[in-house]
């Protein structure tokens, strides 16, 4: 039977507060448990991602709030475990206050965040930024949702060690009014459409858009964040980035849960995560795509191990670019050949950019650039860095009307 974990005393004040404290102890232990240090790396822009903070200066507040000795304990909540040098971002462990109750608060974050855990639902949504109904009123509906029905006096019991009891009936309320939380017979529960009562709620008031908004700026600096420290971004996060944007195909605005990411060249040719072209797509578009691909078969296209020396009058930043918008226009012309069903003219398009996009990632080939003005040579020119590809993409805003069936 699952069960709700009050916040371990003593704790902090401040909701957010407590829900960073819980997720180092909780991250550090499973580190620890896996042979690691028994620490957790914590970012501005991280945490801005993990509890949703809308703007770095909030974030960073937290951060230093939690780092300061309290005046009641004598100690910071969290102190520095390994400093970091340049723009990598520290790691935390929880400090002596918690200590104290280690075990509670790793039980704690454990419970809210895990896989399955009873905030992940709803944390990574706008729902629980500061446009939809915040981390108050997430908290709530997480309990609701979890062990409803339940009555008023089972909600506040629950939450009174995460925030105080008028706060809780205040947000218990709004939720009810909103039709997030239904009242039957004295009782508070949710209902199995809740999914769909959070995307209505998020469009409604804006909160969706908004935060996309946010979400998108804050993910262009993670991306290049990953791009400085380790070399280039982490597909997955690049991925998850992609998702948000407007489908390059038709232009449609992703839902909150975010759209697909296309493959160009596509898997089904040879393509994959470090080789192909990496662009939004909708799930219409992707699906439409998919079904084109799926009655033809064509042959794999060959990305045989080489060494590829280009030429390029001007420096290195400008020679990436002319690469990425290589591949971008070849894109463009598989796309319409895919939109008038001419699925080889789709495919040699594919093939035409492949191996130099290929080499340009700098994965399986390589690529030599020598500037004829200065001799500079540079292998593995960064192509794939998220800022240049949006600010290419937006270039090409007149792909849906070149889609458009004549």
């Amino acid at each position: 039977m699952r069960k709700w974990h009050a916040v371990p005393s003593p704790g902090p004040t401040d909701l957010r507060d407590k829900l960073l404290v819980a997720w180092i102890a909780y991250q550090s232990s499973k580190s620890e448990l896996q042979g690691g240090k028994a620490h957790c790396q914590v970012s501005i822009l991280y945490l801005q991602m993990l509890l949703c903070y809308s703007t770095p200066g909030g974030a960073e507040r937290a951060l230093n709030r939690l780092r300061a000795t309290s005046p009641s304990h004598g100690a910071p909540w969290i102190e520095i475990s390994q400093h970091a040098r340049g723009i990598k971002a520290h790691y935390y462990r929880v400090g002596e206050p918690a200590k104290a109750e280690l075990d509670a608060w790793v039980q704690l974050g454990e419970a809210l965040f895990a896989e399955g855990g009873f905030l992940e639902p709803f944390r990574s949504r706008p729902l629980f930024s500061h446009h939809g109904i915040g981390p108050y009123g997430c908290m709530v509906l997480a309990f609701v949702n979890s062990f409803g029905p339940v009555t008023e006096e089972e909600v506040v019991h629950a939450l009174t060690t995460f925030f105080n009891k008028s706060a809780i009936k205040k947000r218990l309320g709004y939720i009810v009014h909103e039709k997030l939380v239904y009242l039957k017979n004295g009782r508070y529960h949710t209902k199995p459409t809740l999914r769909t009562d959070i995307e209505r709620h998020e469009k409604l008031t804006g909160a969706s858009e908004k935060q996309r908004i946010a979400e998108n700026f804050r993910d262009r600096k993670w991306v290049l964040f990953q791009t400085e420290v380790l070399g280039k971004p982490e597909i997955r996060m690049l991925k998850a980035a992609l998702r948000k944007l407007d489908c390059f195909y038709c232009g449609k605005v992703p839902p909150p849960t975010g759209a697909d990411v296309e493959h160009f060249p596509p898997k089904r040719w040879g393509g994959g995560d470090e080789t192909s072209l990496l662009l939004p797509i909708c799930r219409k578009c992707n699906a439409r795509h998919g079904k084109l691909l799926g009655k033809h078969k064509k042959s794999v296209i060959p990305l045989t191990p080489t060494r590829i020396k280009m030429t390029w009058d001007g420096d290195m930043d400008s020679a990436a670019i002319h690469v990425l918008r290589l591949a971008i226009a070849q894109n463009m012309h598989y796309a319409i050949a895919m939109n008038d069903g001419r699925i080889d003219d789709a495919y040699e398009s594919a093939k035409s950019i492949a191996v130099l996009w290929a080499a340009a990632r700098g994965t399986k080939l390589s690529l030599e650039i020598v500037s004829t003005s200065t001799g500079e040579i540079k292998e593995a020119i960064g192509v794939d860095e998220y800022e240049a590809l949006v600010e290419e993409l937006n270039n090409y805003r007149g792909i849906p009307e070149l889609l458009k069936k004549k």
